[in-house]
């Protein structure tokens, strides 16, 4: 069997990301991933994840490594295009009573939430380069950006929610209704007043 041809193949289908996991899915040796970062073709991303040395996307490894994450916060609003630029720490959410030390340990900044409102918004997003991520809509990364709006700074605040009201694509009703779910109904109406 050619392990080689059938781990390049494995590479071209996952956008240039292979997993440990993915590789012996497919019954291909783990030897294969160290002598193709030997020959320079991968690189060690993270414990168990392998990108081609061409094609980097640091948010969709990040979520293959913690896969219960969602990203929230800054990285949603980043992911929405909201923000120029990436924020410096991934922003996540899990689930109330999951073990975060590893996620915390890889410099990310981490929200815990009850599991009813875990879901509550999330959707499927493109990177930059492609790939699918989870994270929460806008409606949803409002209301956290200003449930948060102690760690937030404000500004990312105040300007988020000008582009949102000049969105055409805007949902106010969906809005409110997380805002309201979320208990931050009051202060958002304050934050619309004020724009």
């Amino acid at each position: 069997m050619d392990y080689s041809k059938m781990l390049r193949q494995l590479i071209r289908e996952n956008g240039g990301i292979v997993s440990t996991k993915m590789a012996s899915e497919h019954g291909i040796p783990r030897i294969y991933l160290s002598d193709f970062v030997k020959k320079g073709i991968l690189q060690r991303f993270e414990r168990g994840i392998y990108i081609s040395t061409n094609s980097i996307d640091d948010m969709y490894c990040f979520q293959m490594r913690f896969d219960q994450s969602i990203f929230s916060h800054e990285s949603a609003l980043y992911l929405h295009q909201y923000l120029k630029d990436p924020p410096e720490q991934k922003n996540v959410t899990v689930k109330t009573g999951m073990n975060t030390k590893s996620l915390i340990r890889s410099g990310a900044k981490v929200y815990s939430i009850k599991m009813e409102l875990y879901l509550l918004g999330t959707t499927e997003i493109i990177t930059n380069y492609g790939r699918i991520v989870r994270s929460y809509d806008i409606e949803r990364s409002i209301c956290d950006i200003i449930r948060s709006r102690s760690k937030v700074n404000n500004e990312i605040i105040v300007k988020s929610l000008k582009i949102y009201n000049d969105s055409p694509e805007k949902d106010l009703s969906k809005l409110m209704e997380y805002a309201k779910k979320l208990n931050v109904l009051r202060i958002l109406n304050g934050y619309l007043e004020f724009l």
